[in-house]
């Protein structure tokens, strides 16, 4: 909060340091806060024990690994810029550098990315048997660019989740190793694509 005191009458300069506040005026300005990379340090004692010599050291944390690394949060933003805004790896890279003052390179947003996908097993599961499980599945597939050749983008969403799996084909191979369309028995909705007539 910032206050804003005032300390003289403007008619007759006198000073108003002891009078009492007899009203407030508020005006509220939502704006982001000031963003930089925080580095934290982790350091794990190696103490000898004087009873028996035995060497011990503090754990770190699960999740600090190297010497050096990326925390979470700069990670889960990575991933969001790139999957879910589809930003490319430069434009990301870009965005870090103005934002943040920090450059990344590019290699690190796609070792991210490839970390984060391995991580997505589970969901991936989670997602394919909800589908499986629904009355209504909308189904598409849109051509997209991966390191400069055409590949497509297939889409299985309901009201409640959307599973999106990039594949080298279009048609019902690409759909076959998918795994859902084949053992889906509800209605599928879909552009009229010919591979999805071979779909019971």
């Amino acid at each position: 909060m910032v206050t804003h005191p005032i300390s003289l009458c403007s008619k007759c300069q006198s000073s108003l340091e002891q009078e009492q506040t007899v009203s407030r005026k508020k005006r509220q300005v939502f704006d982001l806060p000031s963003t930089k990379i925080e580095v934290t340090q982790y350091e794990s004692e190696g103490k000898v024990c004087s009873n028996c010599l035995s060497f011990e050291e503090g754990q770190f944390l699960p999740h600090v690994t190297k010497s050096v690394q990326y925390g979470p949060r700069i990670q889960a933003l990575v991933v969001y810029l790139t999957n879910y805004q589809m930003l490319s790896y430069s434009r990301t890279a870009a965005y870090i550098r103005d934002q943040f003052g920090h450059t990344i390179s590019e290699g690190t947003l796609v070792h991210m990315n490839r970390v984060f996908g391995e991580r997505l097993d589970i969901f991936e599961k989670k997602a394919k048997s909800h589908l499986l499980q629904s009355r209504i599945v909308h189904f598409d597939e849109t051509g997209i660019r991966v390191n400069r050749e055409r590949q497509w983008l297939h889409t299985m969403s309901t009201k409640d989740i959307n599973l999106q799996v990039v594949h080298t084909k279009r048609g019902k191979e690409a759909m076959n190793e998918i795994g859902v369309l084949p053992h889906f028995s509800g209605i599928a909705v879909h552009d009229g694509w010919a591979s999805y007539f071979g779909y019971k």
